[in-house]
């Protein structure tokens, strides 16, 4: 039996065996009690909680609206004394008004006094604009008579450089016909000679002949460099230098060289400006040796540093005092007694780098040593377009 009420119960049991007796009946009284939230005392303490719960909502909202009123008093104090600052800053205000107007109708007054000055200064100033207008107008005409005199000057200039530098290029080629017949005459001259005769004269012809020939080069290249238009391509540095070895073989005697080349160097310049800068140094390397060292040696450095292409070239011949580092870059400048030259070749050096918008550099130490450190943009994309 399941889900009795609470109540008294009596249960009633009599047994029967399988012949059909029956026992006697036997009973059990038993109570089923509520549970304890049906109960009395239960609903009691129900009633006690909800009115205790009313009891402290009604506290919670008391508390609420007294809090609410404390600051409501005290927003209204806050806004008096905001009412009485804004009072008496206003009033502050209006007597700082008061002498305000007071010093501009003062200021007012020496203002249209300062008005009338003006108005006269402005009349004096008219009367001199005028009279500038005039000075001017003299003015213009006296320069547009000296621009005139100076274009005509500038033209003859023009004029007479063009001359000057046509003058050296056809002089430059012009003379070389000769010099190479003279040089040509002195070899011939050197073979029909009877054997055994001193051919020191013949000798000093020659080197005069290739001397006057080479400085014809330099100023051939010095003219060349200053009208050339740049063009660039694709240089193959190792065969360049190779090169320029064969065409110095002649000042060679005997001279160590050491070549760096950094690997999968690329650089892309004007060929020939390149060639003359790179010959000069070597040459230069080559001729300022010392001549009571047992071992000359010039040592060539290529390689890439933030895109430009740089090259130094080195040698322990007999240095370069530092006095002259100014000087060494000018034209027809000899530094020292050992030079055969024209005194061109550092200056074709240095105009054929800036040329290739590049730079150089000069580090040495009086019969230690030199080194040429030059630096140019590593491809075409690195010049002014206005140069391609």
């Amino acid at each position: 039996y399941t889900n009795l009420p609470p109540g008294r119960y009596s249960f009633v049991v009599k047994s029967r065996n399988i012949y059909e007796n029956e026992g006697n009946l036997a009973t059990y009284d038993f109570t089923i009690l509520s549970p304890w939230h049906q109960t009395t005392t239960a609903y009691i303490g129900f009633g006690i909680a909800a009115l205790l719960l009313i009891w402290f909502i009604s506290l919670a909202y008391t508390y609420r609206v007294r809090a609410q009123r404390r600051k409501l008093k005290l927003i209204v104090a806050d806004r008096t004394f905001e009412v009485i600052s804004q009072k008496k800053e206003i009033e502050s205000q209006n007597e700082l008004l008061k002498n305000q107007y007071t010093e501009i109708s003062l200021q007012k007054d020496e203002i249209q006094e300062k008005n009338t000055e003006l108005q006269q200064s402005q009349e004096e100033i008219l009367s001199i604009n005028d009279k500038l207008k005039e000075l001017n107008s003299l003015l213009e005409k006296k320069v547009e008579q000296r621009t005139k005199k100076i274009k005509t000057t500038l033209e003859e200039l023009k004029l007479t450089n063009h001359q000057l530098d046509t003058f050296v290029y056809r002089a430059s080629h012009d003379l070389k016909g000769p010099i190479s017949r003279i040089h040509g005459l002195t070899s011939l001259a050197k073979l029909e000679s009877p054997e055994g005769m001193n051919f020191k004269y013949y000798d000093l012809i020659e080197r005069a002949a290739l001397d006057m020939q080479g400085l014809l080069s330099k100023l051939s290249h010095a003219y060349e460099i200053m009208n050339k238009r740049v063009v660039t391509e694709k240089i193959d540095i190792p065969y360049l230098l190779s090169e320029i070895r064969e065409l110095v073989k002649f000042l060679d005697n005997g001279t160590k060289y050491n070549f760096e080349i950094e690997e999968k160097l690329s650089v892309q310049t004007d060929k020939y400006l390149l060639k003359i800068v790179l010959t000069n140094l070597i040459e230069n390397a080559l001729i300022f040796r010392q001549r009571n060292t047992e071992l000359h040696e010039v040592r060539v450095s290529c390689y890439e540093e933030e895109d430009q292409f740089c090259f130094q070239i080195g040698d322990n011949g007999i240095g370069i005092a530092t006095e002259l580092y100014p000087k060494i870059f000018e034209m027809f400048f000899r530094g020292s007694d050992q030079s055969k030259g024209s005194g061109l070749g550092l200056y074709i050096v240095k105009t054929a780098v800036e040329k290739l918008k590049g730079s150089i550099e000069v580090s040495s130490t009086q019969y230690s040593y030199t080194e040429f450190t030059v630096k140019i943009p590593l491809s075409v994309s690195k010049l002014r377009p206005a140069e391609i």
